[in-house]
């Protein structure tokens, strides 16, 4: 573990921990930046993915549901060829440009369909939550769905098995903190430079959380 930046409660975005990742990197030689920054929704941002652009450094980042994310979605729902992705997921790629943002990139879709009977609750009403259930068919289809942005250039498995490695990450994090709570992971690297390189990026990465 290489630093360690504590926010309070109110201050858990991207936007407070990013200025505090890139003054890190602006100490460090550059044989020693981490070779990927990854991080979740509240990191998909311009902001983060431009300074990640000029900087040199590949991320990937999960996106917000937006509106025209779930566009892009749709179109890769009739249109793409999806392939696996691993642990049940299947991926499909387009490039996305969203309002505000300078060019286009990759995104990468991750599908799940979910199998089994659903319990549906209406919280509309606090008073009286409602609950129902549905119960799925051959003919009926449910999916899960995430969305990744990313600079990196690897096939769709490898990109989406990367991204799953960060919970890895964030499990050790969480030991450190609460280190009497039952066992949640474990995380094994070949070399402790291997483990600053992977926990710089992911800390940094889930300081929105923690």
């Amino acid at each position: 573990m290489l630093d360690v930046e504590v926010k309070p409660g109110n201050q858990s975005a991207s936007k407070y921990s990013a200025p505090g990742l890139w003054e890190l990197l602006g100490r460090l030689p550059r044989s020693l930046w981490p070779s990927l920054i990854r991080g979740d929704r509240d990191w998909g941002s311009e902001a983060n993915m431009a300074r990640a652009e000029q900087e040199g450094v590949p991320f990937l980042f999960k996106l917000r549901m937006s509106k025209g994310v779930k566009q892009s979605i749709e179109r890769l729902m009739r249109d793409a060829h999806w392939c696996d992705a691993g642990q049940g997921w299947e991926g499909a790629e387009t490039p996305l440009r969203l309002q505000g943002w300078g060019r286009h990139r990759r995104a990468i879709v991750l599908r799940r369909r979910i199998k089994g009977d659903l319990a549906v609750v209406d919280q509309s009403d606090p008073d009286q939550l409602q609950l129902s259930f549905a119960e799925l068919t051959e003919e009926t289809v449910v999916y899960e769905y995430a969305v990744l942005i990313t600079s990196l250039t690897n096939e769709i498995l490898s990109v989406a098995q990367l991204y799953r490695d960060r919970a890895d990450v964030a499990s050790a994090v969480f030991r450190l903190r609460y280190p009497a709570a039952p066992p949640i992971a474990l995380f094994v690297q070949k070399s402790q430079s291997s483990i600053s390189r992977n926990c710089l990026c992911s800390c940094f990465s889930i300081c929105g959380v923690i």
